[in-house]
């Protein structure tokens, strides 16, 4: 006698017989229903981290999170706070000096900078300055002209002429260049927008300093 499971609900019995005579049964007998769904199992041991792929363009994996990036305790990604890093000039304009203030922008890869130069009471110039460069980033950052880097005017205020009673303002239009790709930014003075006639600036004049002035530059990237 044999037995064999069928996927059908009808039995089935054949007979025959062997060379000796002797009859053969053969069962189809129907599978049982399927069963109830069990229970959860146990929760499995935590999976190797080693063995996740790095992230790359085409396969998911580990990310890590990089310079200027941070991740608050809900998970959430942001561009991270940066804090203002002062900058003195070290060349021939001592008179001036500033401080850089890197500002989040308007996205996660381009930051606007804000730089302010004071003059120095203890640099006396009675000429003053046509123009200067100075190093207004740190070095691991430079501006960039795809971020907004490119060359604009301010107006600033300036010391015309000093006397025992009195101080003369007098406004000049500066042109400031972002140098592509570096961290320098160069300012030359004129008498007006479109000029090519500098119109020198006085930093020191007979003790008294001419005003602070500020720019706000955008397009300022880390380069590595």
């Amino acid at each position: 006698m044999t037995a064999i499971a069928l996927d059908e609900e009808t039995p089935t019995v054949n007979t025959s017989s062997d060379a000796n005579g002797d009859m053969i049964v053969a069962l189809g007998l129907p599978r049982g229903r399927q069963g109830p769904q069990g229970e959860p199992g146990a929760k499995g041991d935590p999976g190797d981290a080693s063995n996740v792929p790095i992230a790359s363009a085409s396969e998911a994996g580990i990310v890590q999170i990089g310079d200027g990036l941070e991740v608050d305790s809900t998970g959430v990604l942001s561009v991270a706070e940066t804090h203002g890093m002062g900058i003195s000039d070290e060349g021939s304009f001592q008179a001036f000096f500033s401080q850089t203030v890197l500002c989040r922008g308007a996205d996660a890869t381009y930051m606007d900078a804000l730089i302010t130069f004071t003059a120095n009471p203890n640099y006396v110039s009675e000429a003053g300055l046509s123009g200067f460069g100075v190093d207004a980033l740190p070095p691991e950052y430079g501006f960039f002209a795809d971020g907004g880097a490119t060359t604009f005017n301010i107006v600033i205020q300036t010391i015309d002429e000093v006397t025992e009673t009195d101080v003369t303002m007098r406004t000049v239009t500066g042109v400031v260049l972002p140098h592509e790709g570096l961290n320098s930014v160069q300012i030359n003075f004129s008498s007006g927008p479109g000029s090519s006639v500098a119109s020198f600036i006085t930093v020191i004049k007979n003790g008294v300093c001419m005003p602070s002035f500020s720019i706000r530059v955008p397009g300022v990237k880390k380069k590595w």
